[in-house]
């Protein structure tokens, strides 16, 4: 899934938001992958929170794949992290 581009190069108001937009549907695209693949809403929600500290390589492709967009990797992180506080937070995850 490719991810789309920034607005505009450099800063600017709502980039940080524009860039968990641009990654959610292929972030969204892999929560129900590990779905179909056997596991509840809310191992994948674990699954994908546990995953933002970096101890696991689950979110590295979306990374690389917004880097190549042109965000930059914090915006990356960021946005891959919030995606999955968020999706925690649906699922019912306390976090």
């Amino acid at each position: 899934m490719k991810v789309p581009r920034p607005r505009t190069v450099g800063n600017y108001p709502d980039r940080q938001i524009d860039c968990e937009m641009a990654l959610e549907p292929a972030f969204q695209s892999h929560r129900d992958e590990l779905i179909a693949s056997g596991m509840t809403d809310r191992e994948a929600a674990e699954w994908l929170l546990a995953a933002t500290d970096g101890r696991y390589h689950v979110h590295d492709k979306l990374a690389a794949d917004a880097v190549a967009a042109g965000w930059t990797i914090v915006e990356a992180r960021g946005a891959i992290a919030s995606l999955a506080r968020r999706n925690a937070d649906q699922s019912g995850v306390a976090g």
